[in-house]
């Protein structure tokens, strides 16, 4: 996925539903491999294309992963992905005008804020607590 994905044709081959659901039920290998998938997707993607992995159950499979027990193999992509997701709905909104980020709104819906406090404040990580900080001021700005 190095060197910017192509996620019009990864959507087309059907494939972001099947890595949400290596990342909501495989085994823990293969949900960090799911992990980094989308936030190397969410990183290297234009904002404009990202719509597809915020429709797919992406968000909510990744906002389920937020607990304490995840080991950071796992945490840490689940946090770059949901943080370029804010980031890109942010650009989105100041590009078209709009009064709220749909992106950071699909995080909030799934419970993202509250996983994200109690995440930030167990783990453990400065790495951890530093990223679920910056998406919780992103998704509060």
């Amino acid at each position: 996925a190095a060197g910017g994905p192509h996620l019009k044709e990864v959507a087309d081959a059907g494939c972001l539903p099947r890595l949400a659901t290596l990342l909501r039920e495989g085994p823990e290998e293969v949900k960090q491999v799911a992990a980094r998938g989308f936030a190397s997707l969410s990183a290297s993607c234009p904002p404009q294309r990202l719509q597809a992995l915020v429709e797919e159950d992406a968000v909510a499979a990744a906002v389920a992963l937020l607990e304490p027990e995840v080991p950071p193999q796992t945490v840490r992509p689940v946090l770059r992905f949901l943080e370029g997701v804010v980031i890109a709905g942010l650009y989105l909104q100041e590009q078209s005008g709009l009064h709220s980020n749909r992106f950071a709104e699909t995080i909030r819906n799934c419970g993202g804020i509250e996983k994200c406090k109690v995440l930030g404040e167990m783990y453990g990580d400065r790495t951890v607590s530093a990223r679920t900080a910056a998406i919780i001021e992103a998704l509060n700005g």
